[in-house]
């Protein structure tokens, strides 16, 4: 058999083998250049809405806590023929107000890249950062934003550094600054894991004033404030991850002086604080 393709080739032109010749490196350069083949990505996700114009609903676009509580480590979303299109392998989960929850999932998901776009596509749409997604892991229809293309496999993953910082609450009301309290903590609600610690706190005089209406004898304006309130100045311990050279709390706060932060404890909810020092 083999003398034969042997005496077959032999007796071929030059023309018949440049022909098959050619056929050959077109059929090569059609594979590499059009082809395609399987490949795994890890993402990071943060959980939202369908869309960004559907942010203004009761919800806004943080996830309910009939979704966030449900979302697990290990669940995988299947093709039609059985085989996992999608993994959860890290859970991130923080208190965004009574009925909200911030979520954060990092996902490793079956890919199709195209060479010649060098471009990856899940589910038949292109992976880009921002682009939105959809993912089912065990039957929860998750829609989310990409935030990273190349996660690591756990939130744990990226760099880490502990801070404390000095932040300040302007007007708060006396209901409230009674409720807080030193070692008050906030959680990644999924693995039960302090992320941020009240040290210390105290108060000062209110900073926070108000505009009185216009008078109508000299247009003048009046300020105010409010005797039911203080300023309070907390000093919190948190864990920072830092992506893409930026410093991040719980999702996705920027470490920064003069940027807002927000603390939900267990017991208290502190929001819009002004990062003053950080150390």
């Amino acid at each position: 058999m083999f003398g034969r393709i042997i005496s077959r080739i032999r007796s071929l032109s030059f023309f018949e083998v440049f022909i098959a010749i050619s056929i050959i490196a077109f059929t090569v350069f059609v594979v590499k250049y059009f082809g395609q083949k399987v490949d795994y990505k890890t993402i990071r996700i943060e959980v939202i809405n369908k869309s960004w114009s559907e942010n203004y609903n009761p919800y806004g676009y943080r996830t309910p806590f009939w979704l966030s509580d449900k979302l697990k480590v290990g669940q995988k979303e299947y093709d039609k023929s059985g085989k996992v299109l999608a993994e959860v392998i890290d859970v991130e989960n923080y208190l965004r107000g009574g009925e909200e929850a911030e979520v954060y999932l990092t996902v490793k998901v079956k890919t199709t890249y195209q060479k010649r776009l060098h471009q990856h596509f899940f589910k038949d749409k292109p992976l880009d950062l921002g682009s939105a997604i959809e993912i089912a892991p065990d039957q929860n229809i998750v829609f989310g934003q990409i935030i990273d293309l190349d996660a690591p496999e756990k939130s744990t993953g990226y760099p880490q550094k502990t801070m404390t910082l000095t932040v300040r609450g302007r007007g708060i009301e006396k209901s409230i600054i009674d409720q807080i309290k030193k070692g008050e903590t906030m959680i990644n609600r999924y693995n039960q894991q302090a992320v941020g610690t009240i040290l210390d706190f105290d108060t000062e005089n209110t900073t926070r004033v108000f505009a009185t209406e216009v008078t109508t004898t000299n247009n003048a304006i009046g300020f105010r404030v409010s005797p039911n309130t203080k300023d309070v100045i907390l000093k919190i311990q948190i864990t920072a991850n830092q992506i893409d050279n930026r410093w991040y709390f719980a999702g996705h706060q920027n470490i920064k002086i003069g940027n807002a932060l927000y603390f939900y404890g267990q017991d208290i909810n502190l929001y819009n604080l002004e990062i003053e020092n950080i150390q």
